[in-house]
């Protein structure tokens, strides 16, 4: 896995060198640093994270943590003034809770379960009633988008020190 630069170095309050005598802490926008569950907040796992880590070299200014207006709230996150502009521009997307609910998460494991295990199904009545099960799971999935339970909440930056 290889580790790439990411630092915002045409921002102009980007500071890249420490304070004389003292411990600095460093950006750290995609967890590398401390503790990188994986993607959306860990629904997809560290497997999923591809061949390439990115990283930052700048001084971190502020710690930050995203909370969405359904109280969510993300990690504590060390951030220099670039990233903390780049995330409140375009990398809040959506809160990972709000659109993965515990009962999204049952219904995707036993959608792939039933996908997985459809090979060792002997007969083709045995394939048809898994088939049923995928189409009664993928309704249920729908029902959770189309009441909400399920739903796109944005997500909000702030600074807590």
């Amino acid at each position: 896995m290889g580790l790439l630069d990411n630092t915002p170095w045409w921002l102009p309050d980007v500071n890249v060198s420490g304070a004389s005598g003292m411990t600095v802490k460093r950006c750290d926008p995609f967890g590398n640093e401390s503790q990188m569950r994986g993607l959306e907040g860990g629904f997809y796992g560290p497997e999923h994270l591809g061949d390439h880590m990115w990283h930052c070299k700048a001084r971190a200014e502020a710690r930050f943590r995203v909370r969405c207006r359904c109280g969510h709230t993300g990690r504590d996150m060390y951030l220099c003034y670039g990233h903390a502009r780049m995330f409140a521009q375009r990398m809040g997307g959506v809160c990972p809770r709000c659109v993965h609910p515990p009962r999204e998460i049952e219904i995707q494991e036993a959608m792939e379960s039933t996908r997985l295990s459809a090979s060792a199904f002997p007969t083709m009545t045995a394939l048809a009633a898994a088939e049923r099960r995928l189409w009664d799971l993928q309704h249920e999935l729908d029902w959770l988008v189309e009441h909400g339970v399920v739903h796109k909440c944005p997500c909000k930056l702030e600074e807590i020190s």
